[in-house]
């Protein structure tokens, strides 16, 4: 099965020799409680879905996951910040919290029509969100995400230039209805919706590249 790539994933995403050895024992006993795969409904997903979520948690425990449940997701742009520079249209987002100085000119912004946060979160979303990614590239550490289209959480990983040209778009998995699991580009749509859920903001993500 494809999660006989789990181990050299563990690896590649920083998990120690111990991390690595227990993954590599799930392949012949796949975890079968909640404690060891980590999510609810594990009884409904596939022997390699549940080593793969099992992989997850590990990682997590191991301090290697960046991720916040959905109505906490604010909190993930302060852990953001602790990696890189946040850009400054996402700084805009929340002057106070990230630091913004308020210069909406920089931004390509207007001060009369942007005044509220949605406004902002809005009208520079996927430029914000595509400089972020810019910044983890520079900083040696790209950004990925390991995808596993279920719960209330994403999990992100700063991880090795070597890494995400290895295991990016890569199948490790699949879940009982086919669809591949392993380690994608971030999926800012979905991080969206966990944001505008956070702030209990009514709004749709307008369209990559709408003007």
């Amino acid at each position: 099965m494809t999660a006989e790539l789990l181990p050299d994933l563990a690896r590649d995403l920083g998990g120690d020799a111990a991390l690595v050895a227990s993954v590599r024992a799930m392949l012949d006993a796949p975890p079968a409680s909640l404690e060891e795969v980590g999510f609810y409904g594990w009884e409904r997903f596939p022997p390699d879905m549940r080593c793969f979520l099992a992989l997850v948690s590990r990682l997590e425990q191991a301090g290697l996951i960046l991720a916040q449940e959905d109505k906490y997701v604010t909190e993930l742009l302060d852990t953001f910040a602790e990696r890189v520079a946040l850009p400054g249209r996402m700084r805009s987002w929340f002057p106070k919290r990230l630091g913004w100085d308020g210069d909406y000119a920089a931004i390509g912004l207007g001060r009369s029509t942007h005044r509220r946060a949605e406004d902002r979160i809005l009208a520079t979303w996927w430029d914000a969100v595509a400089e972020l990614e810019e910044a983890f590239e520079a900083a040696g550490t790209p950004l990925r995400l390991l995808q596993f289209h279920i719960g209330d959480t994403l999990p992100f990983v700063a991880t090795t230039p070597e890494a995400a040209a290895r295991w990016t778009d890569v199948a490790v998995a699949h879940d009982a209805s086919g669809r591949p699991l392993g380690v994608t580009r971030p999926d800012w749509a979905r991080f969206f919706h966990h944001l505008a859920y956070s702030m209990g903001l009514d709004a749709e993500l307008p369209p990559r590249g709408a003007p």
